[in-house]
């Protein structure tokens, strides 16, 4: 790391999360072979969302944060618009899940961003 600044040395890791959480337990009891629950989604409880922030040696975050939600048809819903977030790079998918492209869109909006330091030294740990 010599030769880097601690606002140059960064950490980023993919957080997932769930809409809405649920616990496998309950005060059914023991033997019941039905057991139902009340939410306010089936879907929430299974569509996830991924944040991947990027924290860096000098305890400050990144200007940008990727945000992949998991969204049924791999859209945003049009009757239910983004609020204006311009910390937030916020993308829609199929799944919560980051492929390639996702990265590589990480990448180019929250690392490689126009005003962005001419040079990075990004830790990394199980990412092929």
């Amino acid at each position: 790391m010599v030769g880097y600044s601690p606002s140059q040395v960064f950490n980023s890791d993919q957080t997932g999360l769930v809409r809405e959480d649920h616990s496998k337990r309950s005060l059914a009891n023991q033997g019941t072979k039905l057991v139902f629950r009340l939410c306010q989604s089936s879907n929430a409880t299974t569509r996830s969302i991924t944040v991947l922030p990027m924290l860096f040696l000098d305890g400050t975050l990144g200007p940008f944060s990727y945000v992949l939600l998991g969204e049924t048809t791999g859209q945003f819903p049009r009757f239910r618009p983004l609020p204006n977030t311009p910390n937030l790079i916020v993308r829609a998918a199929k799944s919560h899940m980051m492929t390639r492209a996702h990265m590589e869109d990480w990448i180019r909006t929250c690392v490689a961003h126009p005003n962005a330091p001419s040079r990075y030294l990004m830790i990394l740990d199980s990412w092929p």
